[in-house]
């Protein structure tokens, strides 16, 4: 085989381009089918296409896989194989990028200095205000004190009274 030194680096933005095309296609077709199992469910999913890509290539080309990349032209041959991989990749790299931003934003909401005009009182504030206020709403009005323990001004256990919804008590 013909040493081609560094020349791939001139395909990589082809290759990326391509990928991206392909996974809104596909992300268009099946929507988010890839992580509907969770973290587990989505390692399986890589477990699977290896499999695939390491019986093609120790069955018929001696574990070359670039050997298996040219000469393997069936429709769903080794590149194609590859291609999908690291597509796979790619999807699970996206959305852990995507839950740090958030996980990133969670830290950052501080209630004891009172952000977006939040009173800093004891108050009720919901998950679902959380979540609003991550994505940029307004603020709803808080229910203060919502006799967050023994009447104290000072949550010392929480009371749900907060019409079914999860809330967490904050200062």
């Amino acid at each position: 085989m013909v040493d081609t030194g560094m020349a791939f680096l001139t395909k990589l933005q082809i290759v990326v381009d391509n990928d991206v095309k392909v996974l809104h296609e596909k992300g268009a077709a099946y929507g988010d089918s890839w992580k509907k199992r969770g973290g587990i469910g989505a390692f399986m999913m890589l477990a699977r296409k290896w499999d695939r890509i390491e019986n093609i290539s120790k069955d018929k080309f001696g574990y070359d896989i670039i050997r298996a990349c040219l000469e393997d032209t069936s429709t769903e041959g080794m590149l194609e194989q590859v291609g999908d991989l690291r597509r796979y990749l790619a999807l699970i790299e996206s959305e852990v990028m995507v839950l740090k931003q958030i996980k990133q934003k969670e830290d950052t909401l501080d209630f004891s200095k009172g952000p977006r005009n939040i009173p800093v009182s004891p108050t009720i504030i919901t998950i679902k205000d959380i979540s609003d206020i991550m994505n940029g709403a307004p603020p709803a009005p808080l229910k203060e004190n919502m006799n967050c323990g023994g009447g104290s001004k000072q949550p010392s256990s929480f009371d749900s009274q907060d019409d079914g919804e999860s809330a967490i008590a904050r200062w």
